[in-house]
């Protein structure tokens, strides 16, 4: 029996580091999103300060835990599944299926995470489990805005579980391995905003923000702040960095009202003589210039465009910054 025992913990072990091996050849926005729910699970079974913290973010108290919690993956279709005598905590983790959000089409990925917790609700009902605390997570690697419907949802990213595991104070392989894995996600953004802050000779790397929330967009912005008071900026847009068809713009975008300072107005003049193509509404007006392709990007690429950019050079010229 013990020999059996052993066997099984070993070919777990195999298993976690198979699974962490996919990821670590795969194209880091083509792996699989229930790989990474299988390494994600194996991290909050395996790793007492991992699953504490994951807790304390989504505001649950591990002290009182009488027993280790019940993890499972694909339970009833449910990615991930956490339970234990004080709370149960459902993980949606889309990962890359963006098809749900396409067009407007909100409400289909909110009626499927209803049905996850109308499916909690009819298994463990208040009246039944008055003092089980449940949460509901939405994990995606950029933000994202939930439906009202969806509101006991709490949208939760990539970034944040990589903000845990940077914080644990112990180290292990599958841990290490993760943490590279999901840095690997962000790394484009890291390289916009280096190669921004160089081309544009700024100072202060504050003045870059990055955005995650993009709305029913999968992906993010980088941002630079011309006057934050007017909210005239220019920014870089990364759409669906899952698509390799699809490309990264750069914007330059100004506010108008009657406070708008002379370098504001100045830059409404320039991009309203710069092209046709300009777009306006009653409050900005702005002009979109194609930077690269999602499958053609790479740091080089990305500072040749950037570097030649007409948005840069009139910026440039005009001693925008």
């Amino acid at each position: 029996k013990k020999k059996k025992e052993y066997k099984k913990k070993k070919k777990k072990k195999k298993d976690i580091k198979d699974e962490l091996e996919k990821l670590e050849n795969a194209e880091i926005f083509n792996s699989n999103e229930t790989t990474h729910s299988m390494v994600i699970a194996y991290l909050l079974l395996n790793e007492p300060e991992f699953l504490e913290k994951f807790f304390n973010e989504i505001g649950l108290d591990t002290l009182n835990f009488v027993k280790k919690p019940i993890i499972q993956t694909e339970a009833n279709h449910i990615d991930i599944l956490i339970r234990n005598e004080n709370s149960i905590v459902v993980i949606e983790n889309k990962y890359k299926d963006r098809g749900r959000e396409d067009k407007g089409n909100t409400g289909l990925y909110c009626k499927q995470l209803k049905k996850y917790e109308n499916y909690i609700e009819k298994k463990y009902p208040q009246k039944d489990y008055p003092d089980l605390e449940k949460r509901f997570i939405y994990l995606r690697p950029f933000q994202h805005k939930l439906d009202e419907d969806c509101k006991n949802w709490c949208p939760f990213t990539y970034k944040t579980i990589l903000k845990i595991l940077n914080t644990l104070n112990i180290s292990s392989e599958p841990i290490d391995r993760y943490k590279k894995i999901i840095k690997k996600i962000y790394e484009p953004q890291e390289i916009c905003k280096t190669i921004l802050k160089e081309i544009l000779n700024l100072n202060d790397t504050n003045s870059i923000k990055i955005d995650d929330e993009r709305g029913d967009i999968n992906g993010y912005a980088i941002r630079i702040s011309l006057d934050w008071k007017y909210k005239s900026f220019i920014e870089i847009e990364h759409h669906w960095p899952f698509d390799k068809n699809k490309v990264m713009t750069i914007n330059l975008t100004v506010k108008k009202s009657e406070k708008t300072k002379y370098d504001d107005q100045l830059l409404i003049k320039l991009i309203d003589l710069f092209s046709e193509k300009s777009k306006l509404t009653d409050e900005y007006t702005w002009y979109s210039e194609e930077i690269c392709k999602n499958k053609d990007f790479s740091q080089e690429t990305f500072k040749e465009k950037l570097t030649n950019s007409k948005i840069i050079f009139i910026l440039k010229q005009n001693n925008i910054f």
